[in-house]
């Protein structure tokens, strides 16, 4: 797996097996005249596994389809839950409740 940008890098157990998870998010639209924007990612979650290892989760499995110039992400509290608050430039925000 190539990730090409990644603006936010968000780290929990998202699946509450016990092991740190890994969540990427973001793309790069602003780039220079000559060289094409960078828009060919949604999100990658890595899943945590034994020894330090990570296992890739497809979008179609995790549910995530965060499109869009990501630019930062960040954990929240939502009433008694956890969320995470994505921003966009230029774009919508994201609110997404964690399951924990």
């Amino acid at each position: 797996m190539y990730v090409k940008d990644s603006n936010s890098i968000l780290v929990d157990d998202f699946n509450n097996d016990q092991k740190k998870d890994i969540l990427l998010l973001g793309n790069l639209y602003s780039s220079e005249v000559e060289i094409p924007r960078n828009d060919i990612s949604y999100d990658y979650l890595l899943k945590g596994k034994q020894n330090s290892q990570f296992e890739f989760v497809s979008n179609k499995t995790s549910g995530l389809w965060e499109v869009g110039d990501v630019k930062d992400a960040a954990f929240i509290k939502a009433g008694a839950s956890k969320a995470i608050f994505i921003a966009r430039n230029n774009g919508k925000l994201s609110l997404i409740k964690m399951n924990k």
